[in-house]
C-alpha cells in the first residue's frame, strides 16, 4: 500500500504542475457548490458518519466479518460477552489454572484486564444485532461524524467539512479499527466530543456542550486513560486559562450553564467505573491492569514474549507466569527489539493517520499553525505524542487517538493555507489543496473496491481462521466439546503469539471449551468436571486433534 500512495502522490504532483488551470468559471462553480453543502452541518456530520457506517457494513456482511487473531482482541471479547449477559464480571471458574490467557485475569474474578469501554462497545453490538463487529462499526461511524462536528467548532465550514472528509476516507482507520475487535473508534470519538464541546463551551457557554465535554472526558477515562489524561489536561489549560481571562462570563452563569451539567455526568460515571472496578477487583480504586499485574508480575509487552516457555515444557499452568526463572537476557534483548524507538513509534503514527498522500501537508502545518487554538491544538498533540514516545509499548496508532480529530484539523488547516500560498502563474498551492482531498477518496475507493478481490490470508490470520473453523466444525453436530491444547516445546518460533485458549463469558455453557494441556492430574480433574462432554487433544505442533483417551492410550 504504500507504494501505490507513493506512485499516487507522485501523479498528484506532477498533474499539479503540468496540467492546464483550471477555468475560473469552474472553480468557482465548485467552491460555490463544496461551501454551499458545508453549510449544512447536521447533514455533514450524518453523511460522513453513515458513509463510514456504510462502508463497514457492506464490507463486513458481504465479503468477510472481523475474525479475532490478536490477545487484546479475545480479551475485549470476553469483556462483551459478560456485559451483553448483563453482568460486570464473571466468577472464577474451579478449574481457572486451564483456561488462562493473554490479557485476562482470573483472580479474583474472570475478566478482561482493559478498561470496559471497548466491552461495551462491542456488547452494544452483540445485543443489537447478535454480531459485536456491529459495536465497533457503530463506534467508528460515531467518531467519524464526531470528529466533523468537532472540526465545525475550529474551522470555516467548507475546511470543516474537508476534515471530515479526510477522516472518513483514512482506509486504515476503517481497517484496522471498523474490522477488527482493537477497537480506538470509541476514543477517537471520546477526544472529538472533549475538543469539540471544549470550544463550543468557551465561545457559547450552553449545558449541552458541557454535557458534551463531560462525556468525552468519560469516554476517554473508560478507553485509553493514560492518553486520554494528557488530553483532558491540555483541555483543561485551555478552560483555566479561559476563566483567568477578561471575556470569561459570570460565575453565576458558568456554574449554572457550564459546572452543573457536566457533573451530572462525570459524577455517575466516576461512580460508575469506581463500581466496575470493585466488582472486578475488590477494591474501588483498583483497576482490573493492576489486578493483572499483581498476579503474573512482568511488564505487559515482555510478557508476551518471555513467558510461553514454562507453559510448553508442561512445567506451569500459565501461559504468562514463569514459575521459578526470571527473563534472559536474550528476551529483553527480544523485548528491547520488539518494542521500538521512538522513531519507530512516530512513523507508526505517521503512517496510519498522515501517509505519503498527506506528507505535504504535513509539512507546511506548522506554517499555517502559530496562532491561538491552531497553535494549541499542535501543542496537544505533541504532547500526547511525547506521552506516547515516554510508554514501554509499541506505541500503536490508537494510543494517539484522542487526539486523532486534533490531527486531521491541522491537516485541514495545512490544505487550507495551502490553497492561498504558491501564488504562481499554474496556482500549485490551489491545486495541491483540491487534488488532495480527491486523491485520499480515490485511495479509499481502491481499498474498498480491493476488499472484493481474493487475496491470500495474512499469516497472522491463518491460525485463528482454523480455530474458528475447528470451533464451528465441533459445535455442528449438537453436541458438547473440551479441547485440550498441546503447544509445541520452546525452540518453535512463531507459535507464542498464537493462542488457542479463550472462551465466553459462561465457560461451562459454551459449546466448544478451550483449555490448556497441564498434565495428566490436573487433566483428569478437567476431564472429570466435563464427564458429559466429548474430550479433544489438539497437538499444535503436529495440528492433529485426536480423542484425548486415545491419546492417553498411545503414550502421547
Amino acid at each position: 500500500m504504500p507504494l501505490i500512495e507513493l506512485s499516487a502522490l507522485l501523479i498528484v504532483l506532477v498533474a499539479c504542475l503540468v496540467l492546464p488551470r483550471m477555468p475560473a468559471s469552474g472553480a468557482r462553480r465548485l467552491v460555490r457548490w463544496w461551501t454551499q453543502l458545508s453549510a449544512r452541518q447536521g447533514w455533514c456530520v450524518v453523511g460522513i458518519g453513515s458513509l463510514a457506517l456504510a462502508i463497514q457494513a457492506a464490507i463486513g456482511c458481504l465479503v468477510q466479518l472481523p475474525q479475532p487473531a490478536l490477545h487484546d482482541e479475545f480479551s475485549y471479547l470476553l469483556a462483551a460477552d459478560t456485559f451483553a449477559h448483563g453482568r460486570l464480571t464473571n466468577p472464577t471458574h474451579p478449574l481457572w489454572e486451564h483456561f488462562e490467557s493473554y490479557n485476562i485475569i482470573h483472580v479474583p474474578t474472570y475478566q478482561s484486564k482493559y478498561p470496559p469501554g471497548q466491552g461495551l462497545a462491542l456488547a452494544l453490538g452483540q445485543l443489537l444485532c447478535g454480531l459485536p463487529a456491529c459495536g465497533a462499526w457503530l463506534t467508528v461511524a460515531a467518531a467519524c461524524a464526531a470528529a466533523t462536528w468537532m472540526a465545525y467548532a475550529w474551522l470555516p465550514p467548507r475546511w470543516a467539512l474537508v476534515a471530515g472528509l479526510l477522516t472518513v476516507s483514512n482506509f486504515r482507520l476503517l481497517r484496522f479499527w471498523g474490522h477488527t475487535y482493537m477497537g480506538a473508534g470509541l476514543t477517537l470519538l471520546g477526544g472529538a466530543l472533549l475538543f469539540g464541546a471544549l470550544r463550543r463551551v468557551i465561545r457559547y457557554q450552553r449545558p449541552i456542550d458541557a454535557l458534551l465535554l463531560a462525556c468525552g472526558v468519560a469516554i476517554l477515562a473508560w478507553t485509553r486513560p493514560y492518553e486520554g489524561l494528557i488530553a483532558s489536561l491540555c483541555a483543561a489549560a485551555a478552560l483555566l486559562a479561559w476563566l483567568a481571562s477578561a471575556n470569561r462570563p459570570d460565575w453565576s452563569v458558568l456554574l449554572r450553564r457550564v459546572v452543573l451539567p457536566a457533573a451530572l455526568v462525570v459524577l455517575p460515571l466516576t461512580g460508575g467505573i469506581a463500581l466496575y472496578n470493585q466488582q472486578v477487583t475488590g477494591h474501588w480504586l483498583k483497576l482490573p491492569y493492576q489486578a493483572w499485574l499483581e498476579t503474573y508480575g512482568v511488564q505487559d509487552s515482555l510478557l508476551s514474549l518471555v513467558v510461553r516457555g514454562d507453559l510448553r515444557d508442561q512445567q506451569a499452568h500459565a501461559p504468562q507466569r514463569r514459575v521459578g526463572s526470571e527473563p534472559t537476557q536474550a528476551d529483553w534483548q527480544l523485548w528491547e527489539q520488539q518494542r521500538g524507538s521512538a522513531s519507530r513509534k512516530l512513523g507508526r503514527q505517521w503512517a496510519f493517520y498522515v501517509g505519503l498522500t498527506l506528507t505535504p501537508v504535513l509539512l507546511v502545518v506548522p506554517q499555517f499553525a502559530r496562532r491561538d487554538w491552531m497553535l494549541f491544538a499542535l501543542l496537544t498533540c505533541s504532547a500526547v505524542l511525547v506521552a506516547i514516545l515516554l510508554q514501554d509499548t509499541h506505541g500503536h496508532a490508537q494510543y494517539a487517538a484522542p487526539v486523532g480529530g486534533l490531527i486531521y484539523v491541522l491537516l485541514a488547516q495545512g490544505l487550507r493555507g495551502l490553497s492561498t500560498s504558491f501564488r504562481g502563474p499554474r496556482r500549485i498551492g490551489r491545486r495541491l489543496a483540491l487534488a488532495l482531498p480527491a486523491l485520499v477518496v480515490a485511495m479509499l475507493a481502491v481499498y474498498v473496491f480491493g476488499q472484493w478481490l481474493p487475496s491470500p490470508v495474512p499469516d497472522g490470520m491463518e491460525w485463528s481462521l482454523r480455530r474458528a473453523e475447528l470451533a464451528e466444525q465441533l459445535a455442528r453436530d449438537g453436541q458438547r466439546h473440551v479441547v485440550i491444547v498441546r503447544y509445541p516445546p520452546a525452540d518453535v518460533t512463531g507459535i507464542h503469539w498464537q493462542e488457542w485458549v479463550y472462551n465466553g463469558a459462561s465457560i461451562d455453557d459454551a459449546p466448544v471449551v478451550w483449555a490448556h494441556d497441564l498434565g495428566l492430574n490436573k487433566n483428569q480433574a478437567l476431564t472429570d468436571y466435563f464427564a458429559d462432554r466429548h474430550v479433544w487433544l489438539l497437538d499444535l505442533q503436529s495440528q492433529k486433534l485426536r480423542r484425548y483417551e486415545r491419546s492417553l492410550l498411545t503414550g502421547d
